[in-house]
């Protein structure tokens, strides 16, 4: 998205003005061509609802023309975090369980979650800790209503949210603390999840609820192969832990993405298995994972 800048602390990005006079004394603005349905129908169910999850916002009227007004005063943009700290798996937890949160608020009132920013940025968090999202209705919104969303419409707007929630998730992987081996592999572990089956409520909600025990198999690197960065085969892997190999024999579906730990680092991910022999895989090195999130960024 294109970024134009209009002053020392304003800037323009198409349907969002945001501004920072101060640390502690922020406001969002965000304006639209399509406000029929937002005003009559979303407006006020925001306005006389205070939705725990949602920044509030407030219209605000001046010369004929309409805009949003977010208060963030006191809050802090995820992105701001992410620079100045790590994610431990803790704070990963807290996300999700706040996205899960939000979702629900927004079924419950019957909003539309294409309408949420998902760019971290315009993800904050309160002085409680609390995480907050920013909702604000689309340019297509009116008229895809009025054409009563045709199938492929939908489509598209789904593999919208499908691709903004892995640009998220992506973008948190390289915040994770990289000495914190649960948090790798609880984000890890989710985020080959969202990429294979998308991304749904219902996948978020199995994720959070399903209490995971560590469980670590022993493995043996058996070859590096260092100048092969394009199908994530960096390392050819067999299975030795006789525990897992009685148990699945081997590498089975589902064990894609799963971290590998050498001497408590995490060096990689595990990515394919051989069909003919399955006690044997590929791995991905770590540092090729950190550069592919940055070209998805």
């Amino acid at each position: 998205m294109e970024v134009i800048k209009e002053g020392t602390h304003t800037y323009l990005l198409k349907q969002i003005e945001y501004r920072t006079p101060a640390y502690d004394e922020s406001v969002v603005y965000a304006e639209n061509e399509s406000w029929d349905y937002y005003l009559s129908v979303e407006y006020e169910v925001l306005k006389r609802n205070e939705l725990k999850t949602l920044v509030s916002a407030q219209l605000r009227e001046k010369d004929e023309e309409k805009s949003l007004l977010f208060d963030i005063t006191g809050k802090r943009p995820l992105k701001w975090q992410g620079k100045e700290r790590a994610f431990s798996q803790k704070e990963c937890e807290k996300i999700l369980q706040n996205m899960r949160n939000m979702i629900q608020e927004i079924e419950d009132y019957m909003l539309d979650l294409n309408c949420i920013e998902l760019r971290p940025e315009y993800i904050y968090e309160d002085s409680k800790g609390e995480i907050q999202w920013i909702y604000f209705p689309q340019t297509s919104l009116e008229s895809e209503i009025k054409s009563n969303l045709q199938d492929r419409e939908l489509q598209n707007k789904n593999e919208d949210l499908q691709k903004r929630m892995e640009a998220l998730f992506a973008w948190m992987l390289p915040q994770i603390d990289y000495e914190d081996t649960d948090a790798v592999q609880f984000m890890y572990r989710f985020y080959n999840k969202v990429r294979k089956l998308g991304f749904s409520k219902e996948l978020l909600e199995t994720y959070i609820q399903t209490k995971r025990q560590k469980e670590y198999y022993d493995i043996e690197i058996q070859r590096i192969f260092i100048s092969n960065n394009k199908d994530n085969k960096s390392m050819l892997i067999k299975v030795t832990d006789k525990k897992l190999l009685e148990k699945t024999g081997g590498i089975i579906q589902g064990m894609s993405g799963a971290p590998i730990i050498q001497n408590g680092k995490f060096v990689g991910a595990v990515t394919h298995v051989l069909v003919n022999d399955p006690t044997i895989g590929y791995g991905v090195f770590a540092d090729i994972m950190l550069k592919q999130m940055k070209e998805v960024e």
